[in-house]
């Protein structure tokens, strides 16, 4: 055999071993990723788009079952949004307003860096109005939940890892003006 031909054989040889390792050893740390894992669990495509809203609701409510800290939704949202009639309450609300700048939940919500739950007719939102049954909050990553007969809200992964890019609510994207920690 000439020098060229066993050059070339060996060389397709270690090419197609250094692919096939490769390949095999996709998952271990430290391996080039060089293509995307789209569907790495290799699901048919309806059950794929499933699971996916499945974990995208599942980092827009979690840790609801583990928060040890549980601020009262109701109260906190009527302070808030002046729902009251009685003058002291007015009074307090106004002091608390003058002092925090914060006029609404809704505000509070934005000043905690939650950004604004994707709309259902967004062609890029990931929460596929066609798949779940639930009703879509106003934002992402706070969630309403209810505990010894009150209901309470708490934050959730997305507030972190939730951002706007071009307008468009991004799950995954980092978001940079997170304020959770300083409010629990």
């Amino acid at each position: 055999m000439k020098k060229s031909t066993l050059g070339m054989v060996l060389f397709i040889s270690m090419h197609l071993t250094i692919n096939s390792m490769a390949v095999e050893s996709s998952w271990e740390e430290g391996i080039a990723i060089v293509e995307p894992r789209s569907n790495p669990y290799y699901l048919d495509p309806a059950e794929l788009r499933k699971e996916r809203e499945r974990g995208l609701w599942h980092t827009h409510h979690y840790p609801v079952a583990a928060t040890g800290m549980l601020p009262p939704y109701r109260p906190i949202k009527n302070i808030l949004n002046d729902e009251f009639k009685n003058p002291i309450k007015k009074w307090l609300n106004h002091f608390f307003k003058s002092l925090t700048q914060i006029n609404s939940f809704d505000q509070m919500m934005l000043w905690l860096g939650l950004n604004v739950f994707p709309k259902d007719n967004d062609p890029l939102n990931p929460f596929s109005s066609s798949t779940s049954d639930e009703v879509r909050p106003k934002f992402i990553g706070v969630s309403i939940l209810e505990r010894q007969g009150a209901q309470g809200f708490t934050l959730s992964c997305a507030v972190c890892h939730t951002s706007q890019l071009f307008g468009r609510t991004i799950v995954g994207l980092t978001n940079r003006f997170p304020r959770a920690n300083e409010f629990f």
